[in-house]
């Protein structure tokens, strides 16, 4: 049976939500925050260079940033995927 071509037709708009041709139209933003051990920074810093190497590999990747404590006394990581 045909459909009628008219303005009240959504079923060809690419921005539907529904739509699986769209592969960015449902972005997921995850924050892992971590506090390192004083004694395996290196450690700490090799495990989270290896994640982004990954993460940087999976389809529909958007970026990772990395904010690295300033504090001293609190070593804690936060991890924007």
């Amino acid at each position: 049976m045909p459909v009628e071509d008219n303005d009240n037709n959504n079923t060809n708009n690419k921005n539907d939500d529904n739509n699986t041709d769209n592969k960015h139209s449902n972005p997921v933003t995850v924050i892992v925050k971590r506090i390192a051990k004083k004694d395996k920074i290196k450690e700490f810093e090799e495990w989270l260079s290896g994640i982004s190497k990954e993460v940087s590999k999976q389809e529909g990747n958007m970026g990772i940033d990395t904010i690295r404590p300033t504090d001293k006394s609190k070593l804690e990581y936060v991890v924007i995927i």
